[in-house]
């Protein structure tokens, strides 16, 4: 990177609706976290908005690959129009099968559809810790990209 063009500090934007915060996960590695009502996912930037988010999945990760996963297919079809997308689940496979006795190759097949015909990753991060840095280190990359862009191919 530069120093002619620093990127700034980063703050995330984190929707409103979401059942737990990571507010505190942010601050804790020194990243500001606003709390703004967002269309679509979890988690986004200024420079993002309506270019890349993430979407978080907990305990509900389970239920979106077996049961509930029509709703979550519309949220994925939702972002399409986003270049950037990615969900990330904090917690892990083992875990998630463990918890919610969906097979898992059930699991995987959905995680390899979203992907493959969604271009949307699903990422397991281990818990709300790993998914905080997993999310920002995303998020920031994503921007570094989206300037590096407009620099014509140049890092920022």
């Amino acid at each position: 990177m530069s120093a002619r063009t620093a990127l700034p500090l980063l703050t995330i934007w984190e929707d409103i609706r979401q059942q737990r915060s990571y507010r505190a996960l942010f601050e804790a590695l020194g990243i500001s976290c606003v709390t703004k009502t967002l269309p679509e996912a979890d988690l986004t930037t200024e420079l993002l908005w309506k270019t890349g988010a993430i979407e978080i999945k907990r305990d509900d990760f389970g239920p979106a690959v077996g049961g509930d996963r029509p709703r979550v297919d519309r949220m994925i079809e939702r972002l399409q129009s986003y270049r950037f997308k990615c969900i990330i689940v904090a917690d892990d496979l083992t875990s998630v099968y463990r918890k919610t006795q969906v097979h898992v190759h059930a699991i995987l097949g959905t995680v390899a559809s979203w992907y493959a015909r969604r271009d949307c990753p699903v990422l397991f991060a281990g818990n709300d810790a790993g998914a905080a840095r997993l999310a920002a280190g995303i998020l920031r990359r994503w921007e570094e990209r989206l300037l590096a862009e407009r620099n014509g191919g140049r890092a920022a």
